[in-house]
């Protein structure tokens, strides 16, 4: 798993969880590690395109989708 997909497994994680913190600290990150927008696109679409997907396939509730 290279480190692009880890960091968006765990800011999913922090959204599925309303972690705010965690979500703001791995947001931060993402963007000081290259400074680049890019990124943190990459991290926010391919985070909520997961979120989508395990609801389409039953996995989330829809009230957890609206949360994150």
């Amino acid at each position: 798993m290279d480190n692009t997909t880890a960091s968006i497994e765990t800011f999913q994680t922090a959204l599925l969880q309303i972690d705010r913190v965690k979500a703001n600290e791995i947001f931060e990150a993402c963007y000081l590690e290259k400074e680049s927008f890019e990124d943190l696109e990459t991290l926010t679409m391919g985070s909520l395109e997961n979120i989508g997907d395990k609801w389409e396939k039953g996995e989330l509730s829809l009230s957890q989708v609206y949360m994150s």
